[in-house]
């Protein structure tokens, strides 16, 4: 079961700064949670992270270091 949580002033949490990152920036969050990373993501992050899934599925592994 899905558990909602809500943030409650914590605004330390990365924000997507465009309508049309969403799926690369939640996959940046995401790799950073499953790599147990403290979330210090900006919008800059996404053209580097990008190229880090490409390589990835190319390669049809999840590369453990960021480029």
């Amino acid at each position: 079961k899905w558990v909602i949580l809500q943030q409650r002033g914590n605004k330390s949490l990365p924000l997507q700064q465009n309508g049309y990152d969403c799926g690369v920036f939640c996959c940046m969050c995401m790799y950073q949670w499953y790599r147990d990373m403290p979330l210090l993501l900006t919008q800059e992050h996404v053209n580097d992270f990008r190229k880090h899934m490409a390589i990835s599925i190319i390669n049809g592994r999840i590369n453990e270091q960021m480029p």
